[in-house]
């Protein structure tokens, strides 16, 4: 650490505030079989079943689940929580929200994933992804982690040595893992005096991402958190911290298909998540009573109280922008009782989604005469019709839905 830790500093640090000589060979071959020994454990302990770990359901909300667990070698002071969540999506799509091997790619990692965060810098970097190997990282990194009661709790921060690894989890299902577990390094000394930060202890903290064994296009994802906080915050505090922390798992399934709509990709009726599987409303969080109807998105997700009336499973019954949280109760048709119109809330222009990509063509404008206001200030596009009948929207199938976005967005 350089001099300049001799007065009280402020994060983020300076560049170069970490002095760290280079490794010598027997501490690289060192530090390589401990990251695949921390990868290992954290995929054991994630496992609700014998993994080692007597996990208790906390609480199930909707698409995730919460976990809590006693530390398995009973160490004082030491806490184990996971979350699980399933999302529609590849093993690729989630690798590739993790990695940070480009100045872009690490800024977008840092923007979604670093909402804890108020610092961090890579001391080592010991097996950088090659193309061979594209899914392999091994590095240690210091973090300085924002406390989730301001005032009452400390902010901490830990030395981290990651290790991202792919494998082969049972015959033909593809596997990832993202674990890490704290490390002392001399380059990185206690930090309370300089910033007033507690050294917390990682034992076991990553995700682990499983293709599901039933359910093609799907995956399992585990986010654990095995640690010791130091100092003496009261267990319900803890848990209360750990919870909002762990539900941030829920944020992965928002950036996959934040990447999609991206790429310009509209999924087809038969790849979203079936509405039985679904039991709160993803804006509102209203949860769903069983006479309740439900609609899907064409971005994998249910979102309103109540269907359209013209919808059919050809129009995924609802176009909604998951990445616009409001205003979710104007969306619902059961309270608006309005016949042929619509109410789309987006943040894009024009809707990447099924049916809003329909009413934003420009050949449903000439053929169905669609009068369109755009409401200013991030207000719902109204968007309706005084000719088009609801047998009419009825017959027209996904592909002609399809075709018409296809030729709106040729025609930009």
């Amino acid at each position: 650490m350089s001099s300049s830790s001799s007065y009280r500093q402020s994060l983020p640090l300076p560049p170069n505030f970490f002095t760290c000589p280079p490794l010598r060979e027997d501490e690289i071959k060192h530090m390589k079989h401990l990251a695949v020994t921390i990868a290992t454990e954290v995929v054991e302990h994630s496992q609700l079943r014998d993994g080692g770990v007597a996990w208790t359901l906390r609480a199930d909300e909707g698409n995730m689940r919460f976990f809590k667990a006693p530390d398995p070698l009973h160490r004082v002071g030491a806490h184990m929580f996971m979350s699980v969540v399933e999302v529609a999506g590849t093993l690729d799509e989630v690798i590739d929200l993790f990695r940070t091997d480009t100045t872009f790619k690490a800024k977008e990692y840092v923007k979604r994933f670093g909402k804890g965060l108020l610092d961090a810098v890579n001391l080592y970097t010991i097996v950088d992804p090659t193309p061979d190997f594209p899914n392999e990282k091994i590095a240690a990194t210091w973090f300085a982690m924002k406390s989730p009661f301001d005032k009452i709790v400390a902010n901490r921060d830990c030395v981290m040595l990651e290790c991202q690894h792919e494998f082969e989890w049972t015959a033909g299902r593809r596997a990832w893992v993202r674990g890490l577990q704290s490390v002392a390094l001399p380059c990185c000394p206690d930090m309370q005096s300089t910033l007033g930060l507690v050294r917390s202890t990682q034992y076991g903290v990553g995700h682990v991402v499983l293709e599901s064994l039933d359910r093609p296009g799907y995956l399992q994802i585990s986010f654990l958190n095995h640690f010791d906080v130091k100092g003496t915050p009261p267990e319900w505090l803890i848990e209360l911290g750990m919870k909002k922390r762990c539900k941030s798992i829920l944020d992965i399934e928002l950036y996959l298909r934040e990447d999609r709509l991206g790429r310009g990709v509209v999924l087809s009726p038969a790849d979203f998540v079936p509405l039985t599987r679904r039991r709160h409303c993803f804006l509102c969080r209203k949860r769903f009573r069983p006479w309740t109807k439900r609609s899907n998105s064409a971005c994998v997700s249910a979102f309103v109280h109540a269907e359209l009336p013209f919808c059919t499973p050809n129009h995924a019954q609802l176009a909604l922008e998951a990445t616009y949280p409001h205003p979710a109760h104007q969306l619902c048709m059961k309270e608006a009782g309005m016949q042929n119109k619509v109410y789309l809330a987006s943040r894009f222009t024009p809707s990447l989604t099924q049916v809003g990509a329909f009413f934003n063509s420009k050949a449903c404008r000439e053929t169905f005469g669609v009068i369109m206001d755009a409401v200013k200030n991030n207000m719902p596009t109204c968007m309706y019709s005084e000719n088009i009948s609801s047998k009419q929207l009825s017959d027209l199938t996904y592909d002609q839905l399809k075709t018409l976005y296809t030729a709106y967005i040729e025609s930009l």
